[in-house]
């Protein structure tokens, strides 16, 4: 049998951390270097690597969202590493740019609102709790308004705080949960409709055929999950390309650069579903990577 390369949940953490370390180089190299043109060819590199991190993020946030035993103990785990980012953010913008704003927004902010959608809209069985999904969607349409600065802050002491603790890639993340979750439920409502038949008539198959029915459900529910974040990356990076045609918006690199995000998919069509290397320092390094590397970047290129 011909073997293909497939990629574990794992590997996917570690070409995403790979893929955001190096755009927050670039950013480093934006902010602290005199500009020239080959520089910012450089940093221009660095950046478009850096737009397949997220989509990858968010999908293995949903990928987390599916699979744990307990929804609140993962969410309180990002939890934990939301307020260590903070904390961070609120250090690199205090000490290193003092009188200056980055602008720095918090990505596990928005990966706790990802995964309540998720967990509101799939793993609660009663509508009023369903319902309650419009909460984490509202949070991020007001930081998608702080993002298009249609909101804005005239203190600059505040905004250095608030700013700490404000879902990052807002918009685009409306943008993917909008379409992840029309193309979810399409596919995974011709799934269950399937297989409830299935179930329904279980005694009639032995058992090591009712356990390969399960299987391939499985195997289904993956599929499922892999194309309606593939299809939702695809549209959302078209949006962020046109938007580019709106004047104020085009002023900034951000969706022009987002527009990158499409190449993500290879990533994301290979997983193949399992967890690959794994033990709780693995799980927990993952989890401080993200402030421990901030903190060293911003640190390093601070003192050149």
């Amino acid at each position: 049998m011909e073997k293909t390369l497939k990629l574990s949940n794992f590997v996917l953490k570690v070409l995403a951390c790979i893929f955001m370390t190096l755009d927050h180089i670039g950013l480093c190299l934006s902010i602290f270097l005199p500009q020239s043109p080959g520089l910012n060819v450089a940093i221009y590199i660095l950046r478009i690597l850096g737009r397949l991190a997220y989509p990858i993020f968010f999908f293995l946030a949903i990928e987390g969202a599916r699979k744990t035993s307990n929804i609140f103990k993962y969410i309180a785990r990002l939890g934990i590493i939301f307020i260590l980012i903070s904390i961070s953010i609120i250090f690199i913008e205090f000490v290193i740019f003092k009188d200056t704003t980055l602008g720095f927004y918090n990505i596990f902010t928005t990966l706790i609102l990802v995964v309540s959608t998720y967990y509101l809209l799939v793993r609660t069985n009663k509508l009023w709790q369903k319902f309650l999904a419009i909460i984490p969607i509202f949070i991020l349409i007001i930081s998608s308004l702080i993002e298009f600065n249609v909101i804005y802050f005239t203190n600059t002491t505040f905004e250095k705080i608030i700013t700490s603790i404000v879902p990052d890639y807002s918009t685009i993340t409306l943008l993917l949960i909008f379409f992840y979750f029309i193309i979810y439920f399409i596919l995974n409502y011709r799934i269950d409709k399937t297989y409830k038949i299935i179930e329904a008539s279980k005694n009639v198959y032995s058992n090591e055929e009712y356990n390969a029915f399960l299987e391939k459900k499985n195997d289904l529910y993956l599929t499922s999950t892999k194309i309606s974040m593939s299809i939702s990356i695809v549209f959302s990076s078209l949006i962020c390309y046109l938007l580019t045609y709106i004047d104020r918006i085009a002023e900034t690199t951000l969706y022009a650069l987002s527009t990158y995000m499409i190449f993500s998919v290879i990533f994301i069509i290979l997983y193949n579903g399992k967890l690959g290397l794994s033990n709780k320092y693995i799980k927990y390094g993952f989890y401080l990577y993200y402030p421990i590397h901030l903190l060293i970047l911003f640190g390093i290129f601070s003192l050149i």
